[in-house]
């Protein structure tokens, strides 16, 4: 694939991010800028990878502490059917983990939080390995083989909206969204794109 296509394919993509996301049935709206810059007072949801944009995965939640740790009581348990676990750090929006096992050579799922049942699966072979982030409505999973996958948040299934390839080479790290720009770091190269 060309390097202008790539970039046809990547500001195509974006601009659709951009001027409305997508949305299946009943699925939330999708997050503001805005939300997004207060992600830090929201304690329902876990909106990007790392929670803020700070990235430092702190969770405010007051909980579980010192005095609490002693009534802590287990609520449900999934048992895995490996020891691996899984292949990506998932995304929680609306009570829904979303994210990538290795099982079947890489299996994207859904799982209902309250209950811990899953929601669905994805066909196998879908990726070795994934960065994953939320975007509103919308999932982006950047897969091992560069590979940027949109797919829209569902209760129901694994709907990818579309795939394309963002990258020379393998890509092992999470993408950065900033405003219009997308950073995309391969094993050889940081590439930018943007949304004009």
């Amino acid at each position: 694939m060309t390097r202008l296509l790539q970039v046809l394919f990547a500001v195509a993509i974006l601009a659709l991010l951009v001027v409305g996301g997508w949305t299946v049935g009943a699925a939330p709206q999708r997050a503001s800028d805005q939300q997004l810059r207060n992600a830090a007072a929201d304690d329902a949801n876990w909106l990007m990878y790392g929670r803020t944009y700070d990235e430092q995965r702190f969770s405010p939640l007051q909980q579980i502490n010192e005095d609490t740790v002693g009534r802590l009581g287990l609520v449900w348990s999934r048992e895995l059917p490996t020891t691996r676990g899984v292949e990506a750090t998932p995304v929680v929006v609306d009570g829904v983990m979303f994210g990538l096992s290795h099982l079947n050579r890489g299996q994207y799922f859904g799982l209902d939080l309250d209950t811990g049942e899953v929601l669905w699966t994805s066909d196998p072979r879908q990726a070795a390995n994934a960065a994953i982030l939320n975007v509103g409505t919308t999932i982006l999973s950047l897969e091992a083989d560069a590979e940027l996958v949109v797919v829209s948040h569902s209760r129901t299934g694994f709907e990818p909206v579309q795939r394309y390839e963002v990258a020379d080479s393998a890509t092992w790290t999470l993408p950065t969204l900033s405003g219009n720009r997308m950073f995309v770091k391969d094993v050889e190269s940081l590439t930018l794109w943007t949304v004009e």
